[in-house]
């Protein structure tokens, strides 16, 4: 101490400047301090104000054997299992459709360029969300590898909903529904000869170039998927030995048998669900601009 006291007294320049420069390293370090402090507050607060929504991407599937896509399917949960055991996860939110609109804006699906170019995984479950008066003309059971399939025919009687972007070429005036969702005793939810508003996604012919512009692939068939099997709200039934999907409680329902005019049916107190819930749900969806299917 006494050595340091000397040194100091006699180099009096070289020890005000070793303070000075000593003074300014801790004033540096408190306000870096004090920067860090101030960050670490301000991202709890934004953290605190904002909730971060993840998303999963669904595995491309396409060109893959059966194998590989069980594969990637099986890796698929796995993630998503695992992900929601994260401990950053607060909530965990499923539903059919993540919409976003604005007000007064018209949306174009992914064909309103080129009509060849239609994004199924972009925007199927919005644009091709439909409601159709059917008349049911013919069914076939046709179990396949242990699932309880059938294909039932119908005429297109009225089309309640459907995107217009489908008006490039004409309005179907037949659909399949090729598909295991049944009652939930296995039945068939469709008689022949009957009329019956159904709810689900349209597949219409597919659209390739051609010499003359654009054309329909017109050597397959158009379908509609029921709405339940897009959003997965089902339960397994089982029919001797084969395995069935029927709507689990409390969902929407997809089809409903009808008499007389659409028009008149939907106006009536029977239709209530349909007029005031799946009508105004499919045309909203007609109107979205970015959806995601979870």
């Amino acid at each position: 101490m006494n050595i340091f006291l000397k040194q100091a007294t006699r180099r009096p320049l070289f020890t005000t400047l070793l303070v000075l420069l000593l003074s300014f390293s801790v004033l540096l370090s408190c306000i870096g301090y004090s920067a860090w402090e101030s960050a670490k507050t301000q991202k709890s607060e934004i953290s605190n104000g904002y909730t971060t929504i993840a998303i999963p991407i669904e595995p491309d599937l396409s060109n893959l054997s059966p194998e590989e896509i069980a594969t990637a399917l099986q890796n698929r949960v796995f993630a998503d299992n695992a992900a929601q055991e994260a401990p950053q996860i607060t909530m965990v939110d499923r539903r059919c459709l993540l919409s976003a609109h604005i007000a007064g804006s018209r949306s174009l699906s992914s064909s309103s360029i080129d009509p060849s170019e239609y994004n199924t995984a972009f925007d199927g479950e919005c644009y091709s969300l439909a409601v159709f008066a059917l008349r049911c003309s013919g069914i076939r059971e046709q179990p396949t590898e242990g699932m309880f399939l059938y294909d039932a025919t119908f005429s297109v009687e009225e089309i309640v909903c459907l995107s217009d972007a489908y008006n490039t070429f004409p309005r179907p005036d037949s659909v399949h529904i090729y598909s295991d969702v049944r009652e939930s005793n296995g039945a068939v939810p469709f008689e022949k000869g009957k009329t019956y508003l159904v709810f689900g996604q349209y597949q219409d012919h597919r659209v390739v170039r051609s010499a003359d512009g654009y054309d329909q692939v017109k050597n397959e068939n158009r379908y509609i998927v029921p709405f339940p099997e897009i959003n997965s709200s089902l339960e397994l039934g089982s029919y001797n030995g084969l395995d069935y999907h029927f709507p689990a409680a409390g969902q929407l329902p997809w089809v409903c048998e009808y008499t007389g005019s659409v028009t008149d049916y939907l106006n009536s107190d029977a239709a209530s669900t349909w007029r005031e819930d799946i009508v105004p749900l499919c045309q909203l969806n007609l109107l979205v601009f970015y959806h995601v299917l979870w």
